[in-house]
């Protein structure tokens, strides 16, 4: 077995192990896991805040307007969907779109921390200020870095 289909096996089984999760609140009112999407073997991830709606209806992330306008500008750097990973911050929809509370980044942090740390992405790309602000461990806002590449903390 290859290290890539070894990387993909390992991925399927965090997946499993995620989507009965019950660490905090948000799982007693999801739908569905919000895992992440796309190619295991990516050099591109993004990392988003939370699933909204229509992502908790389908289980996958960023399949909303956002997802659109995500897809375009993936597409505009020569690439589709199938070449990165997508995911969030956390897994499941906070009520009414509001914020991830503290807690529940706490709580879904080791499952990002599995997934970033198996598809090992040379680049990842942080979609708002909770993910920018989780994956470098400053406080600075995503307006304030944005255009400035910055170092990974966690993963």
């Amino acid at each position: 077995m290859s290290d890539a289909e070894t990387r993909r096996q390992a991925l399927v089984e965090v997946y499993n192990q995620a989507s009965v999760c019950e660490r905090c609140p948000l799982s007693e009112t999801r739908n569905r896991v919000v895992f992440g999407a796309g190619n295991a073997d990516a050099d591109l991830m993004f990392v988003g805040e939370a699933p909204g709606a229509e992502e908790d209806r389908q289980g996958l992330p960023f399949v909303g307007r956002a997802g659109a306008f995500l897809t375009e500008l993936i597409e505009g750097i020569g690439m589709t969907r199938d070449d990165v990973f997508i995911n969030n911050v956390i897994l499941c929809r906070p009520p009414g779109n509001r914020d991830p509370q503290p807690e529940e980044i706490d709580s879904c942090r080791p499952w990002l921390e599995q997934r970033i740390n198996l598809i090992q992405p040379r680049v990842i790309g942080t979609l708002g200020n909770f993910a920018t602000k989780l994956l470098t461990a400053n406080p600075t806002g995503i307006t304030k870095v944005r255009g400035t590449p910055q170092e990974r903390v966690i993963g």
